[in-house]
């Protein structure tokens, strides 16, 4: 038969999804448990495929990663919301605590005290910086002489006219 040829942690999923396809068929909920039974036989096959290269490790955990996440989760919603694990009934109902017969007084705090006036401040003197100049002047003037441009304005054309060359390239040849 072929159930013998299954592995253990393929034989484990397929009991435990056959239990929940009788339990969809019972419901009434057909489509459910179809879906159900394709999935199974997918997944029986692929655990029993992994034992037989060896990773049978691999699918034990397989088997049981939802049974640890379930308890897991499971433990900690009921850490969360404050529940017993052993008590099966939720208290919905709320005690507020009974409010006192009269308010109790409130205590008036005590004044704080004024503090005396404080003398006007005295002005501090600050002592203005000096200039410092970075570039030494020279004692003599040194006379700048013009520099004489090689292209003068003339009367009828005042922008000289710039002579200008073709640039030249060894890798693109004439630019201009």
């Amino acid at each position: 038969m072929i159930v013998k040829k299954l592995c253990a942690p393929a034989l484990l999923y397929l009991v435990f999804s056959l239990t929940q396809i009788i339990i969809d068929i019972f419901k009434n909920m057909y489509n459910t448990a179809f879906f159900k039974f394709i999935v199974m036989v997918l997944f029986t096959l692929g655990l029993n495929i992994l034992c037989q290269r060896g990773l049978g490790v691999i699918s034990w955990f397989i088997v049981f990663i939802p049974f640890i996440m379930m308890t897991v989760i499971t433990t900690l919603l009921l850490f969360v919301f404050g529940l017993s694990p052993s008590e099966g009934s939720l208290d919905y109902s709320v005690d507020y605590p009974k409010a006192p017969a009269s308010p109790a007084p409130t205590p008036t705090p005590a004044p704080t005290p004024t503090p005396a006036p404080m003398p006007p401040p005295v002005p501090v003197p600050v002592p203005v910086p000096v200039p410092v100049d970075p570039i030494p002047t020279p004692a003599v003037p040194v006379p700048i002489k013009p520099v004489p441009s090689p292209i003068t304005p003339s009367p009828l054309n005042p922008v000289p006219d710039v002579p200008t060359a073709p640039f030249q390239s060894e890798q693109f040849g004439n630019l201009l």
